[in-house]
């Protein structure tokens, strides 16, 4: 079996490169060297981050498609070659590929897992639900805890992709952090309604269930990329109360909280937040988000400077 050696986020200018990959997506075959030669470019990924492939292919114009046909996304490849420095930008060169069957790797190489313990923050989780007092309330967290399906998936998601909380437990994760500053600030603003914090922030990201796919990489599904978390939230949401009888008034608190989550449609709010509950979760979003984003930024930088620029914080300060 082929086991995990070079991790992406560690590999430099001139390495040279025996590991196995996870195929994110690919481009269709082109020429090179005056049209004589063919070669194809693969996004490729692990545990650590992704990186582009290069594969310098032969004359041979159906050696190459072939080659490429049969690399599919999630596919796995072991691959010979090494790093070179392009626009500034690291990438595999190669013309040794061999693509792998299920039983030749360790599909947990791919995936990146949560460094805390999911038991312990689910517990968390449903210590802060059980303190809920609406009895139409808890009724609705017990139809969701009840589903052993949903639990099972819940604890386990991704919270992002790639940005924040892109690992195995990751939405769990966020998902406690959003509730737990929500009533923090609670704590300043006793007027908020507990209750909607809680319950808010429970059932901010679930859209996440169905826009993500989890197997041996992190993917937005078809139905994510067509019509966005949120919408796919207040969906799980209205298929799960339509038994309950959930008063009008908390209902279209509810669904806007699930629909204002990120705060700002440039972030992918369908809507604004209209009351001061949905305002403070898509606070506690945001703060919760971007820490863990540039955390990851600080803890995955190789490099000796003090400072190192990304697109969406500028310089991140790593001493």
């Amino acid at each position: 079996m082929y086991q995990k050696k070079q991790l992406i986020k560690n590999l430099n200018n001139e390495d040279i490169v025996n590991d196995i990959f996870v195929i994110k997506s690919k481009k269709n075959v082109i020429s090179y060297a005056n049209k004589t030669k063919f070669r194809f470019e693969l996004r490729v990924a692990d545990s650590s981050g992704e990186i582009d492939l290069k594969y310098w292919g032969s004359n041979d114009h159906n050696e190459v498609q072939s080659i490429h046909s049969v690399i599919k996304e999630n596919s796995v490849i072991q691959v010979v070659g090494k790093i070179n420095e392009f626009n500034n930008i690291l990438e595999i060169s190669t013309n040794q590929i061999k693509i792998l069957n299920e039983t030749e790797f360790d599909s947990s190489s791919f995936i990146e897992k949560n460094n805390k313990n999911i038991e312990e923050m689910f517990q968390k989780l449903n210590d802060h639900l059980d303190s809920i007092t609406d009895l139409e309330l808890k009724q609705l967290v017990k139809t969701f805890l009840q589903d052993q399906l949903f639990v099972n998936k819940f604890k386990t998601w991704p919270g992002s992709n790639y940005r924040h909380h892109a690992y195995i437990g990751g939405l769990l994760e966020h998902t406690l952090n959003v509730m737990e500053i929500s009533l923090r600030i609670s704590k300043n603003n006793p007027e908020l309604n507990q209750d909607l914090l809680v319950i808010g922030s429970f059932l901010h990201d679930i859209g996440k269930l169905k826009s993500l796919s989890l197997s041996i990489s992190i993917k937005t599904t078809n139905e994510g990329i067509t019509q966005g978390t949120q919408l796919l939230g207040l969906k799980l949401f209205e298929d799960k109360i339509k038994s309950l009888h959930i008063p009008k008034q908390i209902l279209l608190k509810l669904q806007n909280i699930i629909l204002s989550s990120p705060g700002k449609k440039e972030y992918g709010a369908i809507k604004l937040p209209l009351t001061p509950e949905a305002l403070t979760i898509s606070l506690a979003k945001e703060t919760d988000t971007k820490i863990n984003s540039m955390l990851k930024i600080r803890s995955n930088s190789e490099t000796d400077q003090d400072f190192v620029y990304n697109k969406e914080f500028g310089n991140v300060y790593l001493k």
